[in-house]
């Protein structure tokens, strides 16, 4: 009966992955990337819902405070209600 051969691996840290060459900013936001959540947006579906909307531009949506207006907190604004984070009577209650 033969005996399979173990042979040992050492465990691969994160600096061991980082070369001398490499600049670690760009490493870590490359990594974060790799690992990103998927772009699907819960407050969009919300939206299809409550609009009973099939189809919604929401490219143009985003890029319509932008393009219309200059003013920070009506941008803020627009995104904020978009997605939802905007507290009204119907979200209260």
């Amino acid at each position: 009966m033969e005996l399979e051969e173990i042979v040992y691996t050492p465990p691969s840290y994160f600096f061991d992955r980082i070369n001398q060459n490499t600049k670690l900013c760009r490493y870590v936001y490359q990594t974060l990337i790799k690992q990103k959540a998927p772009n699907k947006i819960n407050a969009q579906d919300k939206w299809k819902t409550t609009l009973m909307e099939g189809s919604i531009e929401w490219k143009n949506m985003y890029m319509k405070p932008i393009k219309l207006t200059n003013e920070t907190k009506l941008r803020e604004f627009q995104f904020q209600f978009l997605n939802r984070i905007v507290p009204n009577n119907s979200f209260l209650f």
